[in-house]
């Protein structure tokens, strides 16, 4: 059922208010980083044998130009919840890369470490593939992935492992996914299914209907390095194939799932978000679920809508990086730290 009129009304209200609170805080953001990349550039300069392309004529000539005035942000730019422990944000390398996640754990070995010290009894995923994810998991798995290509031991020690080779849309509309858990709800989940905003974003509100405010969801691919990784297609132009829900594989494509960051940002404050720096491309971690909540599903279509083309505006690859605060993940080894970090019950 749509909202009623005068809560939509207060949480557009709502919303412009923390829109304006923040524009000062990320123009300054950006700012200090126009000033760092000018200070490298220059230092570049400054070291013989550092410069291959362009030549240091043109470089000069590129820094004596004045600086272009700071790109237009998208209008629903979202509050960020503040990490704990903020590491330094991503710094960006020549042909327009960013390491936004260097030094951190590895993800394919930070969800394990998550099930190993929070000692969960189950663990569900969407999007397995060839198997490696699951390979250090060792508790009954529930698993979900249209097109399994196994090259690993995945039943390995665990108790159980029920895979459903199909679409998750498939999944949550034939199942109850609690009814397949030990406990009757997620204590821990890694969504990496369809590398499509809208998919993340249904896979994270199916997947909270069997959550509580205990549970561990943890979304990949969100802090992409680079802004053809980030679109809709992989760089080498291939589209996903959307009605079967399958990935194109390319090298370092993380599609646009960025988005449903950002939208959870903005739409779900009631969430506890913490972004960790786990390479290659990031790890999100929610907790505080609510499984009666019904304002993404209310809002569904508005908010696919409003996300679609927001890739196509000037300046969102830097608005995305320049308000990411990170969480680094080597500082989380034991469940008190864990617990601390990601706000979860001591």
């Amino acid at each position: 059922m749509p909202m009623d009129q005068d809560d939509q009304a207060a949480r557009e209200a709502m919303r412009a208010t923390r829109q304006a609170a923040r524009q000062a805080e990320i123009a300054a953001r950006q700012a200090a980083r126009r000033a760092e990349r000018q200070a490298e550039r220059l230092l570049r300069l400054a070291v013989p044998g550092q410069v291959d392309e362009p030549s240091l004529e043109a470089l000069a000539a590129a820094l004596a130009k004045p600086a272009p005035a700071p790109a237009a942000r998208p209008t629903s730019a979202p509050t960020l919840t503040p990490a704990p422990t903020p590491a330094l944000g991503p710094r960006p390398l020549a042909g327009g890369f960013f390491t936004p996640c260097a030094g951190g754990v590895r993800y394919i070995n930070f969800i394990p470490h998550l099930a190993r010290e929070l000692a969960v009894e189950s663990y569900f995923e969407i999007g397995t593939s060839t198997g490696k994810s699951l390979v250090d998991i060792h508790c009954l798995t529930v698993s979900v992935d249209p097109h399994y290509r196994l090259a690993h031991d995945v039943i390995g020690r665990k108790p159980a492992l029920l895979a459903f080779q199909e679409t998750s849309d498939d999944f949550f509309a034939r199942r109850q996914l609690a009814a397949l858990l030990p406990k009757g709800k997620v204590e821990l989940a890694f969504l990496d299914g369809m590398h499509h905003f809208e998919f993340l974003l249904r896979d994270f509100m199916h997947t909270e209907k069997a959550c509580d405010a205990q549970s561990l969801l943890v979304m990949h691919d969100c802090l992409p390095s680079h802004p053809n990784a980030a679109r809709r297609r992989d760089r080498r132009g291939l589209a996903q194939d959307t009605s079967r829900n399958v990935r194109v594989e390319g090298s370092g494509w993380t599609g646009d799932v960025w988005k449903t960051l950002r939208i959870l940002q903005e739409w779900r404050q009631d969430l506890r978000i913490t972004i960790l720096n786990c390479p290659p491309t990031g790890l999100v971690a929610i907790t505080g679920c609510d499984p009666t909540n019904r304002v993404l599903e209310q809002n569904y279509d508005r908010i696919v809508a409003e996300w679609m083309d927001a890739d196509l505006k000037p300046g969102w690859f830097d608005a995305l990086h320049d308000t990411v605060t990170l969480t680094p993940t080597r500082d989380l080894k034991t469940p008190a730290e864990i617990r601390a970090a990601l706000g979860l019950p001591l």
